[in-house]
């Protein structure tokens, strides 16, 4: 069907759906189907919700497959936006982005049809406004102040603790 020998035009090593995905794509280059959400099924990728998200890359380091994707963009007069994205057709649902949120910012909206995929859609799931810690170069969502909140704590608590709340109101 694809007239496959040395040079393939989809990648055999690939998964299951990396190659179904490819295939579609060879054979829509050739005239010879078109992928439509009504003919394909589900893919194994899922949509996402982010609600309070920080920009902490913390998804973005977790997923084995790299779909997830932190950009950020310097705007004029030195603000700056991270834009978490989601890329459908490299997601296969391990839901690791979801387990290891420190904010659980994310949330399953669903599950990705195959066509998505073959369209290699990407989301936009969250909009950050951030800045650089000026101590350690971590980006972090603004909230006015010139360090990240782990620099903050440590300029706060230069030992590396401090007692509760509640127990400095007794002392």
């Amino acid at each position: 069907v694809f007239g496959i020998h040395d040079h393939a035009p989809i990648n055999l090593r690939a998964d299951d759906q990396d190659r179904t995905i490819e295939a579609l794509a060879v054979l829509a280059d050739r005239g010879i189907a078109v992928a439509s959400a009504n003919a394909l099924g589900g893919a194994s990728g899922l949509h996402l919700v982010a609600d309070g998200c920080t920009a902490c890359r913390v998804c973005v380091g977790s997923c084995p497959e790299g779909a997830m994707h932190l950009s950020t963009t310097e705007l004029p007069g030195g603000a700056r936006t991270s834009i978490l994205s989601h890329a459908l057709d490299a997601c296969r649902g391990c839901r690791m982005c979801l387990r290891l949120c420190p904010e659980q910012a994310l949330s399953v909206a669903g599950h990705a049809t195959l066509a998505e995929a073959v369209h290699r859609d990407v989301e936009v799931l969250a909009s950050v406004s951030t800045r650089i810690c000026t101590k350690c170069g971590a980006v972090f969502p603004d909230d006015g102040a010139d360090l990240c909140p782990v620099c903050r704590y440590r300029e706060e608590n230069p030992f590396g603790s401090t007692l509760p709340p509640e127990l400095l109101r007794q002392l």
